[in-house]
């Protein structure tokens, strides 16, 4: 799946990703990879145990996912 999208090292992945990211920045949900409505939000769920967040709405807020 991430065949015509892999670098040469974990650092290459990483530069892939983030000017992958860059271009899709005008309209991220337009380059959304996943529509799901029904989601249980392990970001928030880590957000939550960090005390980062304590409101439980976000474990089922969507993330934006970007396929490179």
């Amino acid at each position: 799946m991430t065949a015509s999208a892999k670098g040469k090292s974990h650092k290459g992945d990483a530069e892939i990703a983030v000017e992958t990211f860059l271009s899709c920045m005008p309209n991220l949900e337009e380059a959304n990879a996943v529509r799901e409505d029904a989601v249980y939000s392990l970001i928030g769920a880590a957000l939550l145990r960090s005390g980062w967040r304590s409101d439980l709405d976000v474990l089922s807020q969507a993330c934006v996912v970007i396929r490179a």
